[in-house]
């Protein structure tokens, strides 16, 4: 993939583009080497601790990669283009989610657009 997926497109069309990449019971790691490898996110990397952790022990380096306790993996995509775009900012965001067995379970694309600080 070696970049976003294009932000022009639905965000169905953006999911179903993701899932095929990174189809449902792909183990966490491997979809967080993916967006770590492939993706390249516009924005910062949001992922559960131990994922990055685990991946991080498996290389040499450490990964650009903020830990958080819910076990997801939260990217940026991009923003969309709006008429307002001096105001207001419409991030396009990607979430994997896993389950307990830390499988992906479904990923949830959304755009919500929201005032500039």
């Amino acid at each position: 993939m070696k970049a976003p997926p294009d932000i022009s497109s639905s965000n169905e069309q953006i999911r179903a583009e993701l899932l095929s990449h990174t189809p449902r019971g792909t183990p966490a790691t491997n979809v967080l080497g993916f967006v770590m490898d492939q993706l390249r996110p516009a924005g910062p990397v949001l992922a559960f601790a131990s994922y990055v952790d685990a991946l991080e022990s498996a290389s040499a380096h450490k990964l650009p990669a903020h830990r958080d306790k819910r076990r997801h993996i939260r990217v940026m995509l991009g923003e969309a283009p709006n008429s307002l775009e001096l105001f207001f900012t419409t991030p396009i965001t990607a979430e994997w989610q896993f389950d307990v067995t830390d499988k992906l379970t479904d990923i949830l694309v959304e755009r919500i657009t929201k005032a500039r600080p």
